[in-house]
């Protein structure tokens, strides 16, 4: 039988649940899960998960308990990244892939919205200390790394690109390539260590 699409599902099956408690299941939009205000950054976030996970057929349970969790999963996220998601999903330009982070991460409609955003000072930080550690500072090492080395952390909230800064950016005596390999390694699994658990990652 045809499963039917996510936002469907969950206004037939999941009514009274947080997942349909924001907008009528009759009226055509999307459900937003939570407390958010339908026109407010987090709101409009959280909306753009729901089509996306309704685009990618998404709809095990465990699809169900992350969308039930968009506003961690916003507040774990840079607000320009989070913006930048709202629009890449209205585009249909999100690949679909199960665990979220990496959808985001291995996006290019998310690389090329976010090639002009300006970076914070937690990420300027990074920047600063990556570049010293791998890069001998140099400014080209500066201008690319958000588009390059540092994009995931780029993704991500400033207390997560701390946490980054901290384990990751040691001086070292290793080769510019060896030094790049072991960040991007560390960055990887502080990234995804400190980013909200995504439910379906033992495949749901």
């Amino acid at each position: 039988m045809r499963r039917q699409p996510l936002v469907a599902v969950m206004c037939a099956t999941f009514v009274g649940l947080v997942v349909c408690s924001r907008v009528e299941c009759s009226s055509g939009g999307n459900p937003i899960p939570g407390d958010a205000a339908p026109d407010s950054p987090e709101g409009e976030f959280c909306a753009a998960e729901v089509s996306y996970y309704a685009q990618c057929g998404l709809d095990a349970g465990c699809d169900l308990t992350s969308l039930n969790a968009c506003g961690t999963t916003y507040a774990a996220l840079n607000p320009a990244a989070a913006a930048a998601f709202v629009g890449c999903v209205a585009q249909s330009q999100i690949e679909c892939v199960v665990d979220f982070l990496t959808a985001l991460d291995q996006s290019t409609c998310m690389q090329q919205t976010l090639l002009n955003a300006t970076p914070d000072t937690a990420f300027s930080t990074l920047t600063s200390d990556y570049c010293s550690a791998c890069g001998g500072g140099s400014a080209n090492c500066r201008s690319g790394f958000a588009e390059g080395s540092g994009f995931l952390a780029f993704l991500v909230s400033d207390a997560i690109v701390t946490q980054v800064d901290k384990a990751c950016t040691a001086k070292s005596d290793a080769a510019v390539l060896v030094c790049t390999k072991v960040f991007l390694s560390c960055e990887q699994s502080t990234v995804t260590g400190a980013f909200p658990a995504d439910p379906c990652g033992d495949g749901g």
